[in-house]
């Protein structure tokens, strides 16, 4: 699955976003590992794990460009998921600037994943009849562990 967000200005005075996020997923439970890819120049892609907790989780850029640091992909998966077993949840998002992937756990234990273009460094103005489209979030979900989960990533990139 694909999401973007598309603001289109139909007013007549200028307006400016100030927060433009592409997607927001809910689900039922919090029973979940987050993973995130970080690393450093000639050690990319560091797979980091850890459970989720109530309240909120991040992982974010502010430098403005893509760099090996921080990864703009996160997954949630069951603590039994290994590489081919177990359910696993990827979101990756094809933007290579400032980004934010949040994961907020509520007191009800349910779970949110919300991510897009980071808002602490997010100022776009619209004249009227101007639009602006957020950047794709694309959405993975394999009941077969994080290798299928990758492989359909791979697939499609």
């Amino acid at each position: 699955l694909t999401r973007h967000a598309r603001f289109d200005h139909h007013g007549k005075e200028e307006i400016v976003l100030k927060t433009a996020m592409s997607g927001a997923v809910d689900l039922p439970d919090c029973d979940y590992e987050m993973i995130q890819l970080s690393g450093a120049w000639s050690r990319e892609r560091y797979l980091k794990r850890r459970p989720l907790e109530q309240g909120i989780q991040s992982i974010y850029s502010m430098r403005g460009i893509s760099s090996a640091e921080h990864n703009p992909f996160l997954a949630l998966a069951k603590k039994e998921t290994t590489e081919n077993s177990g359910q696993v949840y990827g979101f990756s998002l094809v933007y290579s600037g400032s980004f934010l992937g949040q994961v907020e756990v509520c007191t009800h234990d349910t779970t949110r994943v919300l991510m897009g273009i980071h808002p602490d460094t997010f100022e776009w103005p619209l004249k009227a009849g101007e639009s602006f489209q957020t950047p794709e979030l694309v959405m993975v979900y394999s009941e077969q562990g994080l290798s299928l989960m990758s492989q359909t990533f791979h697939r499609l990139y």
